[in-house]
């Protein structure tokens, strides 16, 4: 499974990588699980997951600050309600869910929220970032 396309770029390239990062973590994520990858890669695939989406939405969040994104406020709240659902993700996990329980989470809750928010979200912002650099130069 490849979840990443091109429609994910937001023209930021620090950004793009690091989503990109961050997409492939949850690819190899649903396919650790798909096919029953040891219960340890998975679970180090599934923190990696969770540490590297921190360290973005730092990034993110310093970049928006940086620039004066006008929706920056609105954005952090979204970065917060998605680590509260991995966190919820990583809970399940930690308490016995099942492989296919967390397939299952993995898909509706990470996968879906992370593609539709780079989709709409961060190409907002990096709309604002390209235009704001454009007016330095």
């Amino acid at each position: 499974m490849t979840l990443w396309n091109n429609d994910m770029l937001i023209g930021i390239d620090e950004i793009d990588k690091q989503h990109h990062n961050l997409v492939r973590a949850l690819d190899e994520l649903l396919n650790a699980c798909a096919h029953h990858h040891g219960e340890e890669y998975i679970r180090k695939t599934l923190y990696f997951a969770v540490d590297y989406t921190k360290v973005h939405f730092t990034d993110e969040e310093k970049l928006q600050e940086e620039y004066a994104y006008p929706d920056c406020a609105e954005h952090k709240k979204l970065h917060k309600k998605f680590i509260n659902d991995l966190s919820q993700v990583v809970l399940d996990y930690k308490n016995g869910s099942s492989i296919h329980d967390l397939v299952e989470k993995t898909g509706q809750t990470l996968v879906d929220w992370i593609l539709n928010h780079i989709k709409t979200e961060d190409k907002k912002y990096g709309e604002h970032i390209k235009m704001k650099r454009e007016q330095i130069k």
